[in-house]
């Protein structure tokens, strides 16, 4: 052990001090991921605790170590002492080149690199700042590959892990004294006795209906007489973009004069797919914008869709990829929601009630949806009524950081109890 156990809890004045680690993410970035733990630390020290964030350095030219939003980030390369450029958002799927032998190879071995070298060395920096700051309790979000389990390990620190999606490491399974996870069935059973659920967030004054800046992104991308159905994330294959423009076609039929505007980076395939299938006029992209635009773009839209599809997936999801931050979003922005009917969707999105659900990998489905909500407009204000409401009362970042405060202290008081058992 580097340093003494915890002493929080005797403590009661004392600000609960807790390393971050998210070895994966970029902070401050365009991504959910990114939100998340930004969001998520800056609501944690409202409360009360102080947050240090371990997180990935993209280059040479972002500083290792800053503030962000009040919040301390210190970065680390995923090459020890190079950057690994981040992928493109575009994942291997159907109809696509298939990897040779070699590729493969090379995708295991740095598979392995991140749970072993990059997960030791991670470690090693999360157990610095932790003593050098005398913090008390590691969090660690799945992509971290096990750094925060060596960190809690070589302190002695409790570990909460964030399970928020397949990839984590079996150490940090076993190590965690809690587990957070979107669904139960994200985790083995084995371990679902230190499972809670966890939810994800929406900042209410960022994200809030706003018709002046609906009126400007409409003008400027001559939206102004079109039924508007929008996207905005990311263009990895499990978002389901490719049954959203498949969907488009039959939409368009019936709606000629509609518009998709799809928010986001890396759509240089789902272009070419509204190439191929002649819809490309009726589809506006702005690839990235920052993220303090998002609402503008949400708010000059008529319709949102989360199409996801875990079969695009680069990976296994039986319970469906988690995709609850951009379907808050849109509905503090109070927007009628689309979203196919996946875990943990089905837990914001009720059908009728805060929005519309589909099976997964259905464009006809979707088309319907989209058809039905245009048609309707009465009905769609009602579920955007709906899910404001519900969203604004219960799914904020302050909410969401309350209970993750309360996961936090209850894992201090169970992991301090056990170490007296066992002294």
């Amino acid at each position: 052990m580097l340093n003494r156990e915890p002493d929080s809890i005797s403590r009661p004045n004392h600000r609960v001090g807790i390393c971050y680690v998210a070895t994966d993410v970029l902070v401050p970035y365009f991504t959910g991921a990114s939100t998340h733990v930004l969001e998520a630390s800056k609501n944690l020290m409202a409360v009360g605790a102080s947050v240090f964030v371990l997180s990935r350095r993209a280059s040479h030219a972002q500083a290792a170590e800053e503030v962000v939003e009040g919040v301390p980030i210190r970065r680390m390369f995923r090459g020890i002492v190079l950057p690994v450029p981040a992928r493109k958002f575009t994942e291997h799927r159907p109809g696509l080149p298939t990897r040779s032998w070699a590729q493969n190879l090379i995708v295991r071995l740095y598979s392995l690199y991140l749970s072993t070298v990059q997960a030791l060395l991670g470690g090693l920096v999360a157990a610095r700042i932790i003593v050098k700051n005398g913090l008390d309790v590691v969090l660690e979000r799945e992509t971290s590959f096990g750094a925060g389990a060596v960190a809690s390990l070589l302190t002695g620190r409790p570990l909460v892990l964030e399970a928020n999606g397949p990839r984590f490491n079996r150490f940090s399974l076993s190590r965690a004294t809690k587990i957070l996870a979107y669904s139960y069935s994200m985790v083995d059973e084995r371990v679902r006795r230190k499972t809670e659920l966890m939810h994800s967030g929406v900042n209410p004054e960022l994200f809030r209906p706003d018709l002046e800046s609906r009126s400007t992104i409409r003008s400027r991308h001559e939206l102004l007489l079109s039924p508007v159905i929008g996207y905005v994330g990311t263009f990895q294959a499990w978002h389901g973009l490719e049954d959203l423009v498949q969907a488009s076609r039959a939409v368009l039929q019936s709606f000629p004069e509609a518009k998709f505007l799809m928010v986001g980076p890396g759509s240089d395939q789902t272009r070419a797919l509204t190439e191929k299938l002649g819809v490309r006029a009726s589809f506006v992209f702005t690839d990235a914008v920052p993220y303090a635009q998002v609402p503008m773009y949400i708010n000059a839209a008529d319709i949102l869709v989360s199409p996801t599809n875990p079969s695009g997936a680069p990976w296994t999801l039986k319970y469906g990829p988690p995709a609850q931050i951009k379907i808050l979003e849109y509905m503090a922005c109070r927007k009628p929601v689309i979203s196919t009917d996946t875990e943990p969707s089905r837990r914001i999105v009720r059908d009728g009630v805060t929005g519309i659900t589909v099976p997964p990998g259905d464009p006809k489905a979707l088309s319907e949806a989209i058809c039905r909500l245009i048609r309707a407009p009465a009905l769609a204000d009602e579920l955007a009524d709906h899910a404001y409401t519900l969203v604004t009362e219960r799914y904020t970042w302050a909410a969401h950081a309350d209970e993750l405060y309360q996961t936090i202290l209850t894992a201090m008081r169970d992991y301090s109890g056990r170490s007296r058992k066992v002294g």
